[in-house]
C-alpha cells in the first residue's frame, strides 16, 4: 500500500469503503463510546471472532485506560 501511495495512486475511495471501514451491528457489543477516534488496525481472522481479541487487537485503546 506505501509503494501505491508513492506512485501517486489515490486510495481515498478504498480507504473509505467496507473493507477498511466495516461496521459491526452486534447486540453484545456497546454501540457508543467515549472515544470517537478511528483507528486502523491489521486483523486477519474471522471478523465473527473480533470480539473475542479485541482487547488484543486494540492494545494501545486497552492500555490507556
Amino acid at each position: 500500500m506505501i509503494d501505491l501511495l508513492k506512485k501517486g495512486v489515490r486510495m481515498t475511495e478504498l480507504l473509505n469503503s467496507e473493507i477498511f471501514n466495516r461496521a459491526f451491528d452486534y447486540d453484545e457489543w456497546s454501540s457508543t463510546s467515549i472515544d470517537d477516534n478511528k483507528v486502523l488496525r491489521p486483523y486477519n481472522k474471522s471478523m465473527f471472532k473480533l470480539r473475542y481479541e479485541y482487547s488484543n487487537v486494540f492494545r494501545a485503546q486497552f492500555d490507556k485506560e
